[in-house]
């Protein structure tokens, strides 16, 4: 048995003041009284509907209430409304099975065939809903409406706008159904009066009745089932082919913009990456890292140091004498290009060396068929160490030429590393070194290292790559980049508000529908976000098949880059539309919209 107590109801008017009634289980209740006078009003608070109105509600004598009263409606409660319910797209099997999945059943045709006969309905499982006639149609809604097996069914003015035959009809399918469950409805017609076991009266505010019928118990426990993911799917699939014209559309927009996005940021990332290759061009990929506060070799140095790692070369002291003054001796390695550095070529010898103008013109007085004898003084912690070689001359440097390892002398000789390696192992045994040359084959490469080293404590020399240029450049092309992507998706978003918006206006009365159904706000934002990500994985492969085919086409951008914007674009979008779709639904009042005569 279903008690109310202390019912006020409210709107521009009182309806019902502090009234109390009853509902005896396995019986038909029926509510009259004049247009307006609160018949429906009633039934909502009945049915578990109205969250603003006043009123205690006792089940089997507990008292249901807040979160429960849900719960409640969806396992226990089912409600026919005064017009039609069905969504007119669908046929008869689709609604049956639209209805089904919403308590994650599945009909077989034998289940519709039974559904169809125990509503005395003579027709087609295929035909369309709209074709069939009043009476048919308000049949079809009772049996949407029991698919949940409910143990209470309430219906708002089942055979209005019926002619009798029909009436008489849904009567007595009302009057069988009653002995399984407790039905509640609300009629102007003088035939409910002879099917109704209890009938109220709402006249002036006031609730009474005529006569009462107990019956202890209802149909037993009811559970509500949660929603599976199946039915968010169906009902996906459903939504896309109904409003399949706003969905291209939003997909259209969604793949332009991602794209645009896609090959905008691939386009500057490219952009970037030449621009900085021709500025690398002018540099080395190259630094000195100590732990001295000095990081040039002509300078004294109080801390020695040893690394460990693949791109670490040891950076070794050495000098020779030249008419009284030390030069020093620097190193190249076989990756460097010196052919933009070299000012007069002599020759091409494998472990040849260069030098500076003046430096060379001292040494060719003493050279032979380009080959000179150099004293080289090696220093380590030792202290120095003289050693004799004969070298090939390949070159003379361009005056223009800056030397990265000294910052006193004018002069230096450069000598292949692999050279000075080997000297230094034959005369030194120390394995402690004034610094290193880092070597990278990228400036990307070499950046991200010596951040590691400045934050562990070591001095660095970045003149080899002006790093200020390069982070220069770079921040230049990333706000750029992120700039251009902003714009994209913040365009695509604003967009997107506007025809959601619109579409979520359409779909209204569905969604009042689902929720008279027995779902939850947090079920409807379960089927909205399936459906999100449903289309954003469509635009996400669609968007970078469509991107794929234009870098094969054109080859002037790369996909690479583009993965960051991609990743932005797919999340604020999915935020947006979680944010967009939960604010409207949480906006939806069964009742208000009821009222407003959404459905």
């Amino acid at each position: 048995m279903i008690e109310l107590k202390d019912v006020t109801i409210a709107y521009d008017r009182v309806i019902l003041d502090q009234a109390s009634f009853s509902i005896p289980a396995h019986s038909i209740t029926l509510l009259r009284g004049k247009s307006g006078s609160g018949k429906t009003a009633l039934l909502y608070c009945i049915a578990l509907m109205d969250n603003k109105s006043s009123y205690k509600y006792f089940y089997d004598g507990k008292l249901i209430e807040g979160e429960e009263r849900d719960e409640y409606r969806r396992s226990r409660i089912s409600y026919v409304l005064q017009e039609s319910s069905l969504l007119p797209h669908l046929d008869i099997t689709g609604t049956l099975q639209y209805f089904a999945r919403i308590y994650n059943k599945v009909l077989t045709d034998d289940d519709i065939n039974k559904c169809l006969d125990r509503m005395h309905l003579d027709v087609s499982p295929s035909q369309n809903v709209m074709t069939l006639s009043l009476g048919e149609r308000q049949r079809l809604s009772i049996a949407c409406a029991l698919i949940s097996h409910p143990q209470v069914l309430i219906l708002d003015e089942p055979t209005a706008s019926l002619d009798h035959d029909n009436e008489i009809q849904i009567y007595e399918i009302l009057k069988e159904l009653s002995h399984d469950m407790t039905i509640v409805m609300a009629s102007h017609s003088e035939c409910a009066i002879e099917y109704a076991d209890v009938t109220y009266m709402i006249e002036d505010g006031m609730l009474s009745s005529s006569d009462f019928l107990f019956s202890e118990d209802q149909s037993g426990e009811g559970t509500a089932p949660s929603i599976n993911q199946n039915f968010c799917i169906e009902y996906v699939k459903t939504y896309m082919k109904h409003y399949r014209f706003m969905y291209v559309l939003l997909l259209m927009v969604f793949v332009l913009s991602l794209v645009s996005c896609q090959v905008m940021t691939g386009i500057i990332h490219n952009s970037k990456k030449q621009a900085m290759q021709m500025l690398v061009g002018q540099l080395e990929n190259k630094a000195i890292i100590t732990k001295d506060k000095h990081s040039y070799v002509d300078q004294d140095y109080s801390k020695l140091i040893t690394l460990k790692n693949k791109n670490a070369y040891p950076l070794y002291k050495m000098c020779t004498d030249i008419n009284g003054e030390e030069v020093y001796i620097v190193p190249y390695f076989k990756e460097d290009d010196l052919s933009k550095y070299i000012d007069r070529p002599i020759q091409d010898k494998q472990n040849g060396i260069y030098m500076d103008e003046s430096t060379f013109y001292i040494l060719n007085q003493k050279s032979k068929n380009n080959k000179i004898n150099l004293d080289i003084t090696i220093k380590d912690r030792e202290g120095m160490h003289q050693t004799e070689h004969s070298f090939d001359m390949n070159g003379v440097f361009k005056n223009s030429k800056k030397v990265h390892y000294v910052v006193k002398s004018q002069r230096y000789i450069y000598m292949p590393y692999s050279l000075m390696k080997s000297i230094y192992e034959k005369n030194s045994k120390d394995k402690q070194y004034i610094g290193y040359v880092i070597c990278y084959d990228t400036y990307d490469k070499l950046e991200t290292a010596l951040k590691d080293y400045e934050s562990s404590g070591y001095t660095i020399n970045d003149s080899f790559t002006d790093r200020e240029s390069m982070n220069s450049l770079n921040n230049y092309y990333q706000m750029l980049m992120f700039t251009f992507a902003g714009i994209i998706i913040l365009v695509a978003i604003i967009i997107d508000i506007v025809l959601e918006s619109h579409l979520l206006m359409q779909r209204k009365s569905e969604l009042v529908l689902l929720r008279i159904s027995g779902l939850r706000e947090k079920d409807l934002i379960h089927i909205s976000l399936t459906e999100s990500i449903i289309g954003l994985c469509a635009v996400l492969v669609i968007s970078t098949i469509i991107s794929i085919i234009m870098l094969l086409l054109t080859g002037i951008f790369s996909l690479v880059a583009p993965l960051i914007s991609t990743f932005v674009f797919i999340i604020a979008l999915l935020l947006e539309r979680v944010i967009t779709q939960s604010r409207f639904i949480k906006k939806i009042d069964i009742v208000t919209e009821l009222r407003n005569e959404v459905v």
